[in-house]
């Protein structure tokens, strides 16, 4: 129970211990994570041509050890593609050339486009209200509006037609939590880190039929 939203998920990484359950032989990420997949219910899954409502809640305390990598705590990943490996979409945490930073990421293929960025300082500690809509295609369509508990609005990302977010063939998913880099972090020992969700809702189509508080 979370004394602001209620009840709420908490995602937990112990910095020294946890490492990648999808590949247990890295050591340079660990991750936990919710996720629609391939035996999900039809209508959550994203296929060419569909539009989905993502809406969700999160916060990450001041105190989460950011890397100069990533630290995403939502991705809409490509799956059973032929150009998977790397996520379509992110919200990651990240230090980048000094300035710790929230931003949204976007992927064509391997490398990442910043399509709007803030400062970490006017996240921490903040119950971040997310709004992601998108038409799946190699000419599609997103938006994505981050607001804070206390209505500030921290960033927006508007694009109409002209946004390649599909891999060819297979599906896309959202996936929600904790997935970090440990390639330049400095581990204290056994640390236990936490990002917490609340409210998480999706929508098919581009009208949401529910609102994340």
């Amino acid at each position: 129970m979370d004394a602001e939203v209620g009840p709420a998920f908490v995602f937990h990484l112990h910095q020294a211990i946890d490492r990648d359950p999808v590949n247990l032989a890295r050591t340079d990420r660990q991750r936990c994570e919710i996720k629609v997949y391939d035996h999900s219910p039809r209508e959550l899954i994203g296929y060419e041509g569909t539009s989905f409502v993502y809406r969700f809640r999160f916060r990450v305390g001041s105190e989460v050890a950011l890397t100069r990598r990533f630290l995403h705590v939502f991705q809409l990943k490509a799956a059973k593609s032929p150009d998977d490996s790397h996520p379509v979409l992110t919200i990651t945490l990240a230090t980048v050339g000094g300035r710790d930073t929230l931003q949204i990421r976007h992927a064509k293929s391997s490398d990442d486009d910043v399509l709007a960025d803030v400062a970490w300082s006017e996240v921490a500690n903040h119950w971040i209200d997310a709004d992601v809509r998108v038409t799946y295609g190699d000419r599609g369509s997103l938006s994505v509006a981050l607001d804070r508990s206390d209505g500030r609005r921290l960033l927006e990302v508007r694009r109409a037609g002209d946004i390649d977010v599909w891999r060819g063939g297979g599906f896309v998913r959202p996936k929600w939590g904790f997935y970090r880099s440990l390639a330049d972090m400095k581990l204290p020992g056994a640390v236990e880190d936490s990002v917490r969700f609340a409210n998480i809702a999706i929508t098919r189509g581009l009208v949401p039929d529910a609102d994340c508080r």
